[in-house]
């Protein structure tokens, strides 16, 4: 068995974005296959609540939740969604006053769920039981749920649609808006919405950042080698014509994005990791920049405060290092930097994908949790700057 120990000394810590010093440490271990723990970007599952970072993950058994005022020391961890071997079965968001839960158990005709939660010290209090969003047909099967609140309180819930049955095309991406407001979820007329019919060959992964009025803007893709990232704006429930977000095609959904008020920060692509601006008071999309051509999987991308754009963090599995950029609101974005580094035990999984980010912090500036090791048990990481 590796030592957690040993993978913590070795792992170095330097500044990033800003320039600050990071603080780096072990979370716990995780028996997760490939040590999908933490992953997507997308999916969100690390959180900063009055300046404590909360961290839900996959055990490898169950679903449990862990807080940390300092990123080293973690109050013990509760389960509080018990058969979830994973970490894609389940997103969060939080909105300043709740957290709000999709999750699915990726069994063929298994409906997607949503629940919402009162953070109390270190423990959730639910709302009541869960709901569900969206219904899935007999002979379907649900994975990679998202969730995400309008500014108006309504929560939206998206899902990858395989139409065969577990892993099994054409696949469909699906959105749907609750009317409701208060902890419960039902439908809005017009949804679901689907994003992506049939498509034949790839996961069109949708992902959706809530922006002002009521507005959400979700990404799509549509088909390897068929067309871009696509984007749709929804003025409330209304949908507006489609949009494309970025260059290129994407087989798998290698995209992230957050939202800015009115505009959008997206970074795209595994490999060559691009940036790009939606200003959202024209609807138009800035030039797109490389941040660089050395990313492994999935980039995330985080709001930073006070006007000083974003920092967007990818894996580098050439080199085995965290590595971020800034890109400020005008001018060039930096030049990468170190944020970790994995040491010997190296990134889990060939491909990339467990990372997760803060998408907004406070008293946290920024922070990536991340899983190291070849076999389980594998090491669940996490690497923050304070302000």
């Amino acid at each position: 068995m590796r030592s957690t120990f040993r993978a913590w000394l070795l792992l170095l810590a330097c500044g990033a974005c800003a320039g600050r010093e990071t603080v780096t440490a072990v979370v716990t271990t995780s028996t997760a296959q490939d040590g999908w723990a933490v992953n997507y970007p997308k999916q969100h599952k690390l959180f900063e609540v009055d300046g404590r970072l909360w961290l839900f993950y996959s055990d490898g058994v169950d679903a449990v939740v862990r807080t940390s005022s300092n990123a080293t020391a973690w109050s013990p961890p509760q389960v509080w969604w018990p058969a979830v071997n994973l970490g894609h079965r389940f997103s969060l968001a939080w909105d300043g006053t709740f957290f709000h839960v999709a999750m699915c158990t990726a069994q063929d005709d298994e409906d997607v769920l949503y629940r919402r939660a009162t953070p109390l010290g270190d423990t959730l209090q639910w709302d009541g039981p869960a709901s569900t969003a969206l219904v899935v047909n007999t002979g379907h099967n649900a994975m990679y749920p998202k969730v995400l609140v309008d500014s108006g309180g309504h929560p939206w819930v998206g899902a990858m649609v395989y139409q065969g049955g577990f892993n099994t095309g054409p696949y469909d991406a699906v959105v749907v808006r609750s009317q409701t407001t208060d902890g419960t979820f039902a439908a809005d007329q017009g949804f679901p919405f689907v994003l992506v019919d049939d498509a034949p060959d790839t996961y069109p992964d949708p992902m959706g950042v809530p922006l002002l009025d009521e507005k959400v803007y979700w990404l799509f893709n549509t088909g390897s080698g068929r067309a871009p990232v696509q984007g749709r704006l929804f003025d409330g429930a209304t949908p507006r014509a489609p949009e494309e977000a970025s260059g290129g095609s994407l087989t798998y959904g290698g995209y992230h994005a957050v939202g800015d008020g009115d505009d959008i920060h997206l970074v795209a692509g595994s490999g060559a990791v691009r940036y790009r601006k939606r200003d959202g008071s024209t609807g138009t999309w800035s030039p797109e920049r490389v941040l660089t051509p050395m990313a492994s999987g999935h980039a995330a991308v985080t709001l930073l405060q006070d006007g000083e754009g974003v920092c967007v963090t990818w894996l580098n599995k050439t080199v085995g290092r965290v590595e971020t950029a800034t890109c400020p609101p005008r001018g060039p974005c930096g030049a990468p930097t170190m944020l970790a580094r994995a040491g010997p035990d190296g990134f889990a999984s060939n491909l990339g994908i467990n990372l997760n980010t803060l998408p907004r912090g406070e008293a946290w500036e920024t922070a990536s949790v991340f899983t190291l090791g070849e076999a389980a048990p594998f090491t669940i990481m996490v690497a923050g700057r304070q302000r």
